[in-house]
């Protein structure tokens, strides 16, 4: 094992090892998408892409990367793709940002399939793009395109989100890697001014097993806030009067006595200027409209000493309603 270093340049380390030849030999399992088909990959960095890209050439597949969301949207308006991938990261398109990135550009190219490649415990939400697990391995990728040639039977670590032919058993899979539930349930503000969505997203929180409370102005969050009752507050942005940025602000300028909550934006406008904005404004999370109850374990499971959160026989009750709608 040895080192070469050159000041300014950066250093090389190495190491030889002697090995055995084995008698025989692994086959990978793989298949081969027929014809010149592309990928594209939005990262902004490009070893990650590298790698996906040496992955991908296994399967007959090329790969174009894109560092930035326009540059995305540019190449979607000007070429079809076999499908897309986004890497999630926290320098770039996180957990909070990744599914509104996702289904802006699922606007551009309705008929393709998207992946985002995340961590298991950040937020999952979009009805149209499946999720694969971080660290990405060959077999996840080769899942995935057997799901989109109709061949597949399945990964581990490949987890369909609502709408995307999900099946109970990989539900499990992604339910088993939460946190254990506790015993006691969270007090919950819902600060939204539209009739129809305060009573879906009262349902939705209820059945999850939270205690919830409803105000439709930023003042009346703020007021709520002050009895120190609430351990999550979910702030709609557009109301009349006091926005939601304007009552975070408010809310985290009370005095320092006051137990501060976790506060998580529910906007239409799902862009990553806008999470920024939240973000300024001191929340601490962002789900875009329309938020299903998935996307609301996890965010709760994401900002919550282990709560008891009801999900009957380890997945979401189908029952539920499906989602908050859009800003009115």
């Amino acid at each position: 094992m040895w080192v070469e270093s050159e000041l300014g340049r950066g250093s090389t380390f190495c190491f030889s090892t002697v090995h055995a030849v084995s008698n025989g030999s692994i086959k990978r399992e793989s298949i081969v998408i027929p014809g010149e088909q592309r990928v594209l990959f939005l990262s902004k960095h490009p070893l990650i892409a590298k790698a996906l890209a040496t992955n991908l050439a296994t399967f007959g597949l090329e790969m174009d990367q894109a560092y930035s969301e326009e540059e995305a949207s540019d190449l979607l308006s000007r070429q079809e793709y076999f499908a897309v991938f986004i890497n999630e990261c926290v320098s770039g398109f996180d957990g909070v940002a990744g599914t509104a990135v996702a289904r802006m550009l699922k606007s551009r190219a309705p008929e393709t399939p998207f992946a985002l490649i995340r961590h298991i415990h950040q937020q999952m939400g979009d009805n149209s793009t499946e999720c694969l697990i971080k660290p990405l391995r060959h077999g996840a990728v080769l899942e995935f395109l057997r799901r989109q040639t109709g061949s597949a039977e399945g990964a581990d670590n490949i987890i369909p989100l609502k709408g995307s032919g999900s099946n109970g058993r990989l539900k499990k899979i992604a339910m088993a890697d939460r946190a254990p539930p506790a015993s006691h349930a969270l007090q919950v503000l819902l600060v939204e001014d539209n009739p129809v969505n305060q009573k879906v997203g009262v349902r939705m929180l209820e059945r999850l097993g939270c205690q919830v409370d409803v105000v439709d102005r930023g003042e009346k969050a703020v007021k709520a806030v002050l009895t120190e009752k609430y351990s999550h507050v979910f702030m709609d942005l557009s109301m009349p009067g006091m926005d939601g940025l304007e009552a975070t602000e408010e809310i985290r300028k009370l005095p320092e006595r006051v137990r501060q909550p976790i506060i998580i934006a529910l906007t239409a406008n799902a862009t990553t200027a806008d999470r920024a904005k939240c973000l300024e404004a001191g929340m601490d999370d962002y789900a875009s409209k329309p938020v299903d109850p998935t996307t609301l374990r996890l965010l709760l499971e994401r900002h919550s000493v282990p709560v008891a959160i009801k999900v009957g026989d380890g997945a979401i009750n189908p029952s539920l309603p499906p989602s908050i709608s859009t800003d009115s």
